[in-house]
């Protein structure tokens, strides 16, 4: 009690402050909780409704396309020259049809709906469902019970071209892709086997049984082949960024090349002599590329080709694999060698090398490939436009211009010089390689390139699967279908010779030599393109399984010889063979990455020599 008698009063402190704000903590820790996740479903939910909107609505799982088409009938699909590559018919009893005039023409990549959707019928499955018929005509059409009529696609493919490619291609296994240089849009799209979608329905057992035709792949885009020497521009490009010229360059070849234990061959170990870099790319040289592979930075060789999107998807719109490169600081010399002329652990789809020629056609610049320019109302007003798309600079003008080169000598005097007498100015390169699966010495073969050289206006790839001809080693295949394409396309596009020269001999039609037919030999004066059911050798490999060893074992590249125009891989053998090495390693990668219902797959020995 103080001096006058009163209780003692406590003195005030902030302790009743201080809890209010300790209860309250908990439930601002609560309430911001609860927002951000707030925020996180409205960002969820425009993510989905704006990033991956037309990815949901074109899945097959997606119950609202049967709303959809009860409403509206499916849009056409038109090629670029205007004809009609799919379209809704009705039959005798009413029902709707979807009908592909050009039957199996176009199969992968238009695709098929009824058993499911595929090619651009799944990824423009929505968008022709879609109607922006005009709103007066869809009342109307609503009163009267009648459905809408649905948006059309215009595709970048052309109708000439594309059967073009599949008349040089000839039903052999393999695949054309044919880009416009300049803008990326994908001219023609060709893949064999093929099916025919009219018939899905009742081949639709029969096709599926069929597990070694992988008659659904779109091989342009989803098969993956060791390149050969057309990875020779690959190699090339890191040669030229890390040393700055190619000036400078030269080797004395004489026929192989050890690195350790292990040997390269040129083809048929033909000895090249002196030459410069320029030879050495024109000749297809393999123990001076190998020898150039040995002398680059790995690691730089690996950033270059992850810049030139050769260890990333293509993201089209159509499916795509991967292609693969592997090499790194650790990589053994063997598998070094084996990577720099196009071997190895390398798997690459058509389209990609296509894209790499491409680049160096646009002095550079790499451009998107598309299949599709617009999608229009039945009223004939544009939906949507697509434009070009660069995927970015992925080398210098120089560098590009230094490349064109190279690839110039190839068709002048090198591995392509049967393409020379052509009246039009071409750069290309070509591959080969060994297919280990067969018991006869099968190949694979492919040319890639752009013409006319000032002015590049189309990219051409080419592969073929075991050409029918004697010397299967022989890329002058590849550069025939090549140049039939080259043929039909360049005057389709106004694009014709500046100068008036004689009238040269087509490839196709100066070709004599022996065509094998069911294990028979029969000497031909004609066009070695067979004529339609005519067989085409046997159907039991699997479509690309690459072995390769990288133990660096004692173990010699076996070159083939071809007829004329020497072989382009040095190819080797392991232990999946029975006269190899007792110490070789084995491994394998398979390709056909994407679930396309059938997928062949073939094993390839890499047999570059050109």
């Amino acid at each position: 009690m103080n001096s006058n008698g009163g209780s003692k009063s406590r003195p005030r402190t902030a302790s009743t402050g201080k809890a209010a704000n300790n209860g309250a903590g908990p439930y601002l820790i609560v309430s911001f909780l609860f927002v951000a996740m707030f925020l996180g479903l409205i960002a969820y939910l425009v993510y989905f409704n704006v990033v991956r909107k037309e990815e949901f609505l074109n899945s097959s799982y997606n119950t609202r396309q049967n709303n959809y088409a009860e409403r509206v009938i499916r849009g056409t699909i038109y090629s670029a020259d205007g004809q009609e590559l799919a379209k809704t018919t009705t039959d005798e009893n009413g029902d709707e049809v979807r009908t592909y005039p050009f039957g199996s023409l176009f199969a992968q990549v238009v695709g098929y709906t009824g058993k499911g959707n595929s090619g651009l019928e799944s990824s423009y499955n929505y968008m022709l469902m879609e109607s922006h018929t005009s709103k007066l005509k869809q009342v109307k059409n609503e009163f009267s019970d009648a459905k809408n009529p649905g948006d059309s696609l215009y595709t970048t493919l052309n109708t000439t071209l594309q059967q073009a490619a599949a008349d040089a291609l000839d039903g052999y296994r393999g695949a054309v892709v044919v880009l416009e240089a300049k803008t990326g849009r994908v001219l023609a799209n060709v893949s064999n086997p093929v099916f025919n979608p009219n018939t899905i329905d009742e081949d639709w057992e029969a096709l599926n049984a069929d597990d070694e035709s992988g008659v659904f792949l779109n091989r342009g885009l989803q098969g993956r082949y060791p390149p050969g020497s057309t990875f020779k521009i690959v190699t090339s490009l890191a040669y030229l960024r890390q040393n700055g010229t190619l000036d400078g360059f030269s080797f004395d070849c004489d026929g192989e090349l050890t690195a350790g234990n292990y040997t390269i061959h040129c083809s048929g170990g033909e000895v090249h002599g002196p030459e410069d870099f320029a030879g050495a790319f024109a000749h297809s040289c393999n123990s001076a590329f190998a020898q150039i592979g040995l002398g680059l930075d790995k690691d730089a060789f690996r950033s270059l080709a992850d810049s030139l999107y050769l260890n990333s998807r293509l993201d089209l719109e159509l499916p795509t694999s991967k292609s693969s490169f592997d090499l790194d600081s650790t990589t053994a010399d063997a598998l070094v060698m084996q990577t720099s002329i196009g071997q190895g652990d390398t798997l690459v789809t058509p389209m990609e090398m296509a894209l790499i020629a491409s680049a160096v056609a646009n002095d550079g610049e790499m451009i998107k490939p598309r299949y599709v320019d617009n999608i229009v109302s039945a009223d004939g007003q544009a939906v949507k436009t697509f434009y070009k798309e660069s995927l970015g600079t992925v080398m210098s003008e120089s560098e590009a211009n230094t490349l064109t080169e190279l690839m110039k000598g190839v068709v002048q005097s090198g591995t392509a010089v049967s393409l020379s007498d052509l009246p039009y100015n071409i750069a290309g390169k070509t591959g080969t390689a060994e297919i280990l699966s067969t018991e006869e010495k099968d190949y694979l073969v492919s040319f890639i390139g752009f013409a006319p050289l000032d002015t590049p206006q189309v990219v051409v790839y080419v592969v073929v699967d075991r050409p029918n001809v004697e010397e299967q080693a022989d890329s002058s295949y590849a550069q025939y279908i090549a140049q039939a394409i080259l043929d039909e396309i360049l005057p389709y596009m106004n694009i014709y010779p500046d100068e008036e020269t004689e009238e040269t001999t087509k490839l196709w039609d100066g070709f004599k030599g022996v065509l094998r037919l069911d294990d028979s030999e029969v000497e031909v004066n004609e066009p070695i393109v067979q004529t339609e059911g005519s067989e085409t050798g046997t159907d039991n490999a699997q479509d690309i399984e690459v072995v390769q060893d990288e133990s660096g074992s004692s173990e010699e590249y076996n070159d083939e010889e071809s007829d004329g125009v020497a072989s382009e891989n040095a190819g080797y053998e392991e232990t999946v063979s029975e006269d190899v090495s007792d110490e070789e390693d084995t491994s394998s990668d398979t390709s056909n990455e994407e679930d396309t219902s059938n997928q062949d797959e073939s094993t390839y020995e890499e047999d570059e020599g050109e």
